[in-house]
């Protein structure tokens, strides 16, 4: 089982509690027993909890969740007590994803979709993995498929089926909050003062020393944000335009690749800090989903459809490659959806909208999410069209799929000519 697994089983006592407080008692356990299994500071394997990750006859689901704290936003904690006292707002963002029937019951999670709990060292190095494992949680329609279907569906027609699935939540729970605890328990005593400036902070430059955040395997990756000392960094600006200004900058300066993954922003101390961050995530290919105070919120559906394209498209008379990441909830509506721009520097537009499909052929319509006016410096007011900007700012999109193929084109009512054309078109055939 190993060390870390054991930890998991020994101090799980109170995992059957649910509601609100569930995570209370899940941590009132381990403080029970941290003092004969606290794990010493050189134990490098991480927490797994992986049993409900790939069960027959069940779809894998198509989205996965990181959830990375900034260990310079951790405050060190000998005990479960002491974490829970002197991290609270922590501690409560991360236990919003501990209780699997919970979080997919209220829309958080999907079913058995992967959790990893991943941190940032405070000395600025790769990011390390903490924990991993799939939150066990059958739909109504699921567990009638499994009925008589297997040997695992077989467990679900006795009595004894609520009880495999309390066990193996139960694990999933303790889990990830046993490695929260490792994390309090091995932080730094104290913390180095925070720098003046966002980019030099532990965080980013974990993210820069980290080359990719998840397995692109294992589905489209959501990243819950637990930041709030780096997040101070962000300086003061005197108006929206120059916040996203610098955070554009500063995305150029480092060239990072977040891989067109969706940021859920949790614990943020500054809403005045949301434009920089938003800049410099589209800067450096990842979307700013939602932003909260506390403990996640707004978060969006997860994908039920994945479809990505390659292909080319003209403009000004050069040839550019060109990427499309059309996803899609179970309703239609775009989920962590882009249109991604080649060459030696990619850039991404978020996309928004719908989906509509009549057997091999569907057709994707952008909404009023504005596109490519993502990248303007003051969003919300008049359109900005720049030939810097990605699509030159223009604002619609219409994508006709049929079977392997695509074409589309970029337009907006407000401009009639882009690079001698009323539209930027392009052309796409299904990638993998």
């Amino acid at each position: 089982m190993g060390g870390a697994r054991a930890q998991a089983a020994l101090c799980g006592g109170a995992g059957r509690v649910r509601g609100q407080f569930a995570w209370l008692a899940a941590l009132a356990a381990l403080a029970a027993c941290s003092e004969s299994t606290s794990p010493s500071a050189s134990t490098a394997e991480s927490i797994r909890a992986e049993e409900a990750c790939a069960i027959r006859d069940l779809p894998v689901p198509m989205r996965q969740t990181v959830i990375m704290i900034d260990e310079a936003s951790l405050r060190r904690a000998p005990d479960a007590a002491a974490l829970r006292e002197s991290n609270r707002e922590l501690v409560e963002a991360v236990s919003a994803f501990a209780d699997a029937s919970a979080a997919v019951g209220n829309g958080t999670l999907s079913p058995r979709e992967r959790v990893s709990l991943v941190l940032a060292p405070a000395d600025g190095g790769g990011a390390r993995v903490l924990f991993s494992g799939c939150a066990p949680a059958l739909t109504v329609d699921e567990r009638q498929r499994l009925e008589g279907q297997s040997s695992w569906g077989e467990d679900f027609t006795s009595s004894g089926a609520e009880d495999r699935i309390d066990a193996m939540a139960l694990q999933y729970r303790t889990g990830l909050l046993g490695a929260l605890l490792r994390a309090g328990q091995q932080a730094p005593e104290a913390q180095p003062p925070a720098p003046s400036d966002f980019v030099r902070t532990a965080l980013v430059r974990s993210l820069r020393a980290t080359p990719r955040l998840a397995d692109p395997s294992l589905g489209l990756a959501r990243v819950i944000l637990i930041a709030p000392a780096a997040l101070q960094s962000v300086p003061v600006f005197g108006s929206v335009a120059d916040g996203r200004t610098a955070g554009f900058g500063a995305a150029s300066q480092l060239g990072l690749d977040l891989a067109q993954t969706e940021f859920d922003v949790a614990v943020a101390p500054r809403t005045e800090a949301r434009d920089y961050v938003a800049a410099f995530l589209l800067g450096s290919g990842a979307n700013l989903a939602s932003w909260s105070s506390r403990a996640p919120s707004a978060l969006g559906h997860a994908p039920a459809q994945v479809r990505s394209f390659v292909g080319e498209f003209n403009y000004g008379g050069a040839r550019r490659p060109i990427r499309l990441l059309i996803a899609s909830d179970s309703n239609g509506a775009l989920v962590n959806s882009w249109i991604v721009i080649g060459g030696s520097r990619a850039r991404g537009v978020p996309l928004t909208g719908t989906i509509v499909c009549a057997g091999e052929r569907c057709r994707v319509t952008s909404d009023e999410g504005g596109f490519a006016q993502a990248w303007s410096r003051e969003p919300g007011g008049d359109p900005e069209f720049d030939p810097q900007m990605p699509f030159v700012g223009l604002r619609n999109v219409e994508i006709m799929i049929d079977g392997a193929q695509g074409q589309g084109r970029v337009f907006d009512p407000f401009v009639d000519d882009v690079g001698g054309s009323p539209d930027i078109r392009f052309n796409v055939r299904r990638a993998g």
